[in-house]
């Protein structure tokens, strides 16, 4: 099982989430390779402070993060690519489309579609730790669906 989970600028929503899909693998010792990228990410940024903050007072670990831009060998190396929303779907399903890696367009949904809400993850850049919190709220279930419908496994949180 390798995930991918991307977002914009991978500071927040995607390394939030592979933080979390990493900590719910632990937890049930399950293997697998988790990471995450954003679709318009500068190279080596670190995680943002509130979502470090956010991690840690839901006692999950903020690995030592550096921003990845999604890239070709992204959509041919993951089996799953989960975005935080439906327009960064488009915008991969795109690039992919331009590129010849057309093939590769059938691992890409959004984190809410493959998790079975639907919803989009609104990104928390810029606000508040309460904004942050309400992110942290709406990934972690979104994030623990999707690895119980990859592994078949309940999981334990």
């Amino acid at each position: 099982m390798k995930i991918l989970f991307v977002c914009e600028a991978n500071i927040c929503r995607s390394a939030m989430a592979e933080a979390l899909g990493k900590h719910l693998l632990r937890l049930n010792s399950l293997k697998g390779t988790i990471k995450s990228a954003g679709v318009r990410a500068y190279e080596g940024s670190t995680m943002s402070d509130l979502t470090k903050k956010v991690l840690k007072d839901n006692k999950v670990r903020a690995h030592s993060h550096k921003s990845t831009r999604l890239s070709d060998r992204h959509l041919k190396r993951f089996d799953y690519i989960l975005t935080a929303t439906n327009i960064q779907k488009v915008n991969i399903v795109s690039f992919a489309k331009e590129f010849d890696l057309a093939e590769y367009i059938n691992k890409v949904y959004t984190l809410g579609e493959f998790a079975g809400s639907g919803e989009d993850v609104k990104d928390p850049y810029g606000y508040d730790y309460d904004s942050y919190a309400y992110t942290f709220n709406k990934v972690a279930p979104l994030v623990k669906k999707a690895i119980e419908k990859i592994t078949g496994y309940n999981i334990y949180v």
